[in-house]
């Protein structure tokens, strides 16, 4: 109540200007008067309404015409709760460039509420509810500023000097502030050896000279990764540090922690905004050499003995190996080539399908195919090869996995709080991820983890020993389904592609 309107703006801020749609600013002015005489709470779906304003100062403007005291504080709140059903997700959970660019000037004229969103995540939630990590979202909306604060310098600098993840971000929002290059320079003369570590990381990325940056991952300490994980981006272990944070909070003990971050794996993954280098392509069309007969199942029909019928697999993916970057996955990958994913998706009585592989240079054409089954979720194979194909291109970005099926007995013999921390990991998503390439497999309501299923003896009297399995892809292609392609690794590494199996997790 001390702060009605607020210190004002610390930088400059555009006008508040209201939207053209009069039906809107009539709703508008309707909802901020029930607002009001509903105390605590704002109107069901209120985030949805959010984003049909430029800017979120105008419901703010409108709180306050109805009386409302602190109404930057309200609108704020809203980055924090969920209002949209039982399955929403608070707006601040995976901020969009979008958002940022309408809640930006509301934070310009509170930089007290951008420093109490700086400390951390949100606590002041219904258990059930998402955590936000608001020191995150508030550095994406800061991230617009046009200029930094220098009330907020002293904050950004100590997470800039920092171990933690926001010390990429809070690097940006600093830029070139003046005193901030000054604050790393003396850090990395410091009796601080986590401040020198970080000060000598943000010096090397701006480019001074004689400046020996820490190895990769020295963030978690020496040993908790694996090598193979070490290597992968800042900004891709950035979700390993979030999923460390949470565990602890939720009272893991820090070498249990330590010891369960040891098994995050490297992958290749779909990112929600579609970035990412193209690394192949969707649907078809089907491209094989002319000796390499087009891939399907023979089977003799019931009560029809004597008679095979054959039924060619569907195309899904035409991978190219030699666009997917060295070390980006733990896996024996071929340098190039293509490799063709199968998969008949039909739950009666499982998914049939496979993978080919076409060595780099081989001659190829186009091969007709003509899938005959009951496609979960198309009318027809057709149908589903022509999303497929709008589809076009799949991009994928780095990414990190840890364990997300239910532990066995092992498991839980090596790691006790298995069960809690892979709870936590579910927790860590930024919306994408449709495809996978390497990595642990993805848990659909605890049916078991695929990889190791790949080994039931009850397949085949050959398969190997469920350890020596690992995820090749998996993809979330079908409504309420996970497909995953699995492989011995020793098969992997001989081009044993033959030896692939495929799995479908669904719940119709």
């Amino acid at each position: 109540m001390s702060l009605p309107r607020g210190p004002g703006a610390t930088v400059p801020v555009p006008p508040t200007v209201p939207p053209a749609d009069a039906d809107l600013l009539a709703e508008l002015a309707t909802r901020a008067a029930a607002a009001r005489l509903e105390g605590d709470c704002f109107w069901p779906g209120v985030q949805q309404w959010l984003a049909r304003l430029p800017d979120v100062r105008v419901l703010r403007d409108a709180l306050r015409e109805a009386g409302t005291t602190d109404a930057d504080r309200r609108v704020a709140a809203l980055l924090t709760t969920r209002s949209t059903g039982a399955f929403g997700r608070p707006i601040g959970t995976v901020l969009t460039a979008e958002d940022a660019e309408r809640w930006w000037p509301l934070f310009a004229e509170r930089p007290d509420l951008v420093a109490e969103y700086l400390e951390g995540f949100d606590t002041k939630r219904h258990p059930d509810d998402e955590a936000v990590d608001t020191t995150h979202m508030m550095l994406r909306i800061l991230e617009r500023f046009p200029a930094v604060p220098d009330v907020l310098a002293p904050d950004l600098t100590s997470l800039a000097l920092g171990a933690s993840r926001h010390r990429l971000a809070a690097r940006r929002v600093l830029g070139d502030h003046p005193g901030a290059r000054t604050a790393a320079w003396a850090a990395l003369d410091g009796a601080e050896e986590t401040a020198r570590s970080s000060a000598a990381e943000w010096l090397a990325a701006l480019g001074e000279p004689g400046i020996v940056p820490p190895e990769p991952g020295w963030e978690f300490g020496d040993g908790v990764l694996a090598p193979a994980t070490r290597t992968l981006p800042a900004d891709t272990l950035w979700w390993l540090d979030r999923f460390r944070t949470q565990a602890l909070e939720r009272g893991v003990p820090a070498p249990d922690v330590n010891r369960w971050l040891g098994l995050a794996r490297p992958m290749l993954r779909t990112a929600p905004d579609g970035g990412g280098p193209v690394v192949g392509r969707l649907g078809g069309p089907l491209m094989l050499p002319p000796d390499v007969p087009t891939p399907g199942d023979t089977y003799e029909p019931v009560g029809e003995e004597g008679t095979e019928y054959t039924a060619d697999h569907q195309l899904i993916l035409t991978l190219d190996f030699s666009a997917v970057p060295e070390g980006a996955t733990d896996l024996p990958l071929p340098p190039d080539g293509t490799l063709l994913l199968f998969v008949n998706a039909d739950l009666e009585p499982w998914p049939a399908g496979g993978a080919v592989y076409v060595p780099g240079g081989a001659a190829v054409e186009e091969r007709e195919s003509s899938p005959d089954y009951e496609v979960y979720e198309y009318d027809s194979p057709e149908e589903l090869d022509a999303e497929l194909r709008r589809v076009g291109a799949l991009r994928l970005v780095p990414g990190v996995s840890l364990p997300s099926t239910p532990p066995d007995n092992g498991m839980l013999a090596r790691h006790p709080h298995a069960e809690t921390l892979r709870e936590v990991w579910a927790e860590q998503t930024d919306g994408g991820g449709d495809w996978q390439l390497g990595g642990h497999a993805a848990n659909f309501d605890d049916y078991g983890d695929p990889v190791a299923g790949s080994a039931d003896p009850e397949a085949s009297e050959e398969l190997a020993d469920p350890d020596d399995w690992v995820l090749l892809a998996q993809w979330v292609g079908f409504p309420m389904s996970i497909l995953y392609w699995t492989i011995p690794r020793q098969d992997l590494a001989a081009r044993r592609f033959d030896r692939v199996a495929v799995q479908m997790h669904a719940n119709p």
